[in-house]
């Protein structure tokens, strides 16, 4: 059988069941893009509110996932992704603006953080650190996906590749 690695299979597995195929008899092309689906994020609500004050208020509201560590459920600033920027209207374009973490834990009582958000040409600052907070234990819901993924040869089922596990937040 032709072991060339033309056409792939790809899998993931969850810690605990089966194999799942992602997709069958695709292409090589050394790349993947891959939607992941809701089924696999368990990503903690943690709302982030803006101070709005004369000296700084958010024009548009920047788009930003904070989540706990998987093994600790500890919040850090590590732990900050921002996906858009958005932009605040200030004085100074590479100030901060006020805000504050906000989420609900598991006995439904409101838990708020203090929090500043770090500016750079009006924007969130996605070059060096966006948000600075004390770090603290997630008190929320939160189910973490241990996950590894596979990739094999679509021809011979036995050559193929695995990841080693790692958490999906």
């Amino acid at each position: 059988m032709d072991n060339d690695l033309l056409k792939v299979d790809l899998l993931f597995q969850i810690e605990g069941e089966k194999e799942r195929v992602i997709a069958n008899g695709e292409d090589n092309h050394d790349f993947y893009y891959w939607q992941i689906d809701e089924y696999f994020t368990s990503n903690p609500k943690i709302d982030i509110v803006y101070e709005d004050t004369e000296r700084c208020t958010p024009s548009q509201t920047p788009k930003i996932f904070i989540w706990p560590d998987p093994e600790t459920r500890i919040v850090d600033c590590e732990n900050v992704y921002v996906a858009s920027q958005g932009f605040f209207i200030t004085s100074n374009p590479d100030g901060v603006s006020g805000a504050t973490l906000m989420y609900e834990d598991k006995n439904g009582r409101i838990i708020q953080k203090p929090a500043q958000v770090n500016l750079h040409n009006f924007m969130v600052d996605r070059e060096g650190v966006p948000m600075e907070f004390e770090c603290f234990v997630y008190e929320g819901e939160f189910h973490p996906k241990k996950v590894k993924l596979i990739v094999r040869d679509h021809n011979d089922k036995n050559v193929r590749a695995e990841s080693n596990w790692f958490y999906i937040v």
